[in-house]
């Protein structure tokens, strides 16, 4: 079929690199962000020193992305670890795509003294967390428009050895 690209992935654990935040915008702006132009996905953190941006990438093409950055959460320990903007292709989940990302954000806070790793998830990626050392915090809740969140939170070294 013309116009048809077959890809097969390798397999778990897949190679998770260091990028720019600006790679992961096309696959952020697909799967967690529809309709939103490059301003609008330019979020603050993107620049902060000491975030770190990993990636997948399949064939050339990023499939899976997520940041980490040194952020309190309220109320949490101040050597706090957050991971935001964590996106997996629609078409590679339940592959371990997530799994190798979540473990290099968590390697990253454990190697800077993290001594706790959170994020808001949509609940319904909640269980994801779940399975892999996080805890929930609190009741859902809307997030700006994007649907139902909840803070979940657990310790760098716990969710290292859960994805590892």
């Amino acid at each position: 079929m013309r116009g048809l690209l077959v890809v097969n992935p390798p397999e778990p654990p897949f190679s998770v690199r260091n990028v720019v935040a600006v790679r992961t915008r096309p696959l952020r702006r697909r799967v967690l962000r529809p309709g939103q132009t490059d301003d609008e996905l330019t979020v603050p953190f993107e620049e902060h020193p000491d975030a770190r941006w990993f990636a997948v990438e399949v064939g050339g093409t990023i499939v899976g992305c997520a940041a980490v950055l040194p952020e309190a959460r309220p109320d949490g320990p101040l050597a706090g670890w957050r991971v935001r903007a964590m996106a997996t292709d629609p078409a590679l989940r339940l592959r371990g795509v997530g799994t190798s990302l979540l473990h290099a954000c968590a390697v990253h806070a454990v190697e800077r003294a993290g001594s706790e790793l959170w994020c808001t998830a949509r609940t319904g990626a909640a269980g994801f967390y779940l399975e892999r050392g996080f805890h929930s915090l609190g009741e859902p809740f809307d997030l700006h428009g994007l649907g139902p969140h909840v803070v979940m939170a657990g310790d760098p070294a716990t969710v290292v050895a859960q994805t590892g």
